[in-house]
């Protein structure tokens, strides 16, 4: 009695992985479809490591779907073959530093004179946080950090606003030369960049590795993070 269940549950999976291998659903499709459903940008889909589980990259954060959106789980998922590895926090380190590549992102760069270390900083003018990291600068500069500037949207700020605090207010303080493509595309790609990336709050820092830090860091705390990486 034992083996013929075990022999049905065997039968069962095997049907269900086939099935879930042999369809291909069509991503426009699905990636339109949950969309509206769930009422939040999505930038990918991609198959997981679960047959027929798809992983939605979205700004709200790692979503789970069947392939026909009917179903959305938000969680983390975890491959435990080997060990105990944490496949959802791969994907989004994976899928942060991709994004920032296709993207032209040095508009306001900070360079170390040796430098040994390059940080993604999301920020702007107004917060509190984000001044006190001005001060910081020159201490993470000496210690061989490199920081790539990137604006966060604020829905108070007009684009305007936006454009004249990010191309002229930022640079001017900072002393800092904006590129000789200009400003205003390279901002608005920066722009749809933090929405994709679910940045929301500043500071917030992307690490080498795709790790996202919110809130202030001590330049203590930054190396301390870029070490154990």
């Amino acid at each position: 009695m034992v083996a013929r269940f075990f022999l049905f549950v065997v039968s069962l999976t095997m049907a269900l992985v086939a099935q879930a291998s042999s369809s291909h659903p069509n991503e426009q499709q699905m990636l339109q479809r949950i969309s509206e459903r769930l009422g939040i940008e999505i930038v990918a889909i991609e198959p997981s490591s679960v047959p027929g589980l798809y992983r939605l990259d979205t700004s709200g954060g790692v979503f789970y779907s069947d392939e026909r959106g009917d179903y959305a789980l938000l969680g983390t998922l975890f491959d435990l073959r080997s060990g105990i590895v944490n496949l959802t926090l791969q994907q989004q380190q994976t899928f942060r530093l991709k994004q920032l590549s296709q993207t032209p992102t040095h508009s306001l760069y900070v360079r170390a004179p040796s430098a040994r270390h390059e940080l993604q900083l999301f920020t702007d003018l107004s917060c509190q946080e984000c001044i006190t990291f001005r001060r910081d600068l020159k201490a993470l500069q000496s210690a061989g950090v490199s920081i790539n500037l990137l604006p966060v949207p604020r829905p108070q700020l007009s684009a305007d606003r936006l454009r004249h605090h990010w191309c002229h207010e930022m640079p001017e303080r900072l002393d800092l030369d904006l590129p000789e493509e200009g400003c205003d595309a390279i901002l608005e790609q920066q722009t749809i960049l933090a929405s994709q990336l679910g940045v929301h709050r500043s500071p917030t820092w992307i690490l080498p590795n795709g790790d996202m830090v919110s809130g202030y860091q001590s330049p203590k705390q930054l190396l301390t993070l870029l070490e154990h990486i």
